[in-house]
């Protein structure tokens, strides 16, 4: 079979500039060029995946139920115009720790949730890892690295 290339041995840089010099070079202009779209979109007030001023994780933080099916809540937060999704079905985030909402939400109720940041150019940017009522005690908050 073929052999992981992780597994070699490590190769320097000046081998891998000779050997894939052209496309070290377009890849580079490349990634300058998405970084001053990026910069340029933030620079006129707008949202970047790399610039951006929404919180990476949010604990404990409010809203209001806008929309619910079988399958989703979407929740406006009190923060601007975010959003944040809620997957209903039942799921593991992480190997460590299940979703662990509570409650049967309605349109228009208030709710508290902990959620993390998804993509900030999103309409929904962020995904609910804990929702219960705002009378409720909070609920444990799952840490970014391990969903």
């Amino acid at each position: 079979g073929d052999e992981d290339d992780h597994n070699g041995f490590p190769i320097e840089f000046a081998t891998l500039r000779t050997e894939l010099g052209p496309q070290l070079a377009e890849a580079l202009r490349i990634s300058k060029a998405a970084v001053a779209v990026q910069l340029e979109e933030f620079s006129n007030c707008g949202k970047a995946p790399l610039f951006h001023d929404f919180p990476d994780v949010i604990k404990c933080g409010s809203g209001t139920v806008v929309m619910k099916n079988q399958s989703v809540l979407l929740v406006k937060l009190e923060h601007e115009n975010l959003y944040a999704l809620q997957i209903l079905e039942s799921i593991m985030f992480s190997d460590k720790v299940a979703d662990n909402s509570e409650g049967n939400f309605e349109i228009g109720q208030s709710v508290k949730l902990n959620a993390v940041l998804v993509d900030p150019q999103k309409p929904t940017q962020y995904l609910i890892t804990g929702c219960w009522e705002s009378s409720s005690d909070a609920r444990l908050s799952i840490p970014l690295n391990t969903i």
